[in-house]
């Protein structure tokens, strides 16, 4: 499911060959690039981020994919910030970007959403530094913005978290 809600996020168009040396496995393509590092890195950003009572740091990101309605094939992806994380795999958090498509969901409105949906993450230090944020990378390398990919840390974890 994961794989789906990705692939409708992301286009796979061919990267600059600057960007293929710098990020990309050889003949990887940025979508595959997201599966790959958001699979190994979204254990150890749901392990640093989240305390064992489920409350999420401050600076915790999480990008959902949302559906309307439930069963369409298409997706909008959210950020979510605030989050908290319960037990039975449900997050609550704060639209950070409100809905282009439903107007009952601007920025700031309170939203539940499940695990399945979890298309991304990131984490900014309280200085400034991003980590994470594994699908824009990817539509950087997409659309050879290489001004984007500067503002984000080279390493996808903080090096505290490794």
């Amino acid at each position: 499911m994961r794989r789906l809600l990705l692939a409708i996020l992301l286009t796979t168009l061919a990267p600059p060959a600057h960007a293929q040396a710098a990020v990309l496995l050889p003949g990887e393509e940025p979508l595959d690039m997201v599966y790959r590092l958001l699979d190994a890195t979204l254990p150890t950003f749901m392990d640093q981020a989240f305390d064992e009572s489920g409350a999420g740091h401050p600076n915790a990101q999480l990008l959902f994919a949302f559906r309307s309605p439930p069963n369409s094939p298409h997706a909008e992806f959210l950020w979510v910030n605030q989050i908290r994380r319960e037990a039975d795999g449900q997050f609550h958090g704060v639209l950070i970007n409100g809905s282009s498509t439903n107007p009952n969901l601007p920025a700031g409105t309170p939203i539940n959403v499940s695990e399945v949906a979890v298309a991304d993450w990131g984490f900014v230090s309280p200085d400034g530094r991003r980590w994470g944020y594994i699908s824009a990378r990817a539509q950087a390398i997409a659309q050879d913005n290489p001004a984007f990919l500067d503002s984000l840390m080279p390493d996808i974890l903080p090096p505290e978290w490794k």
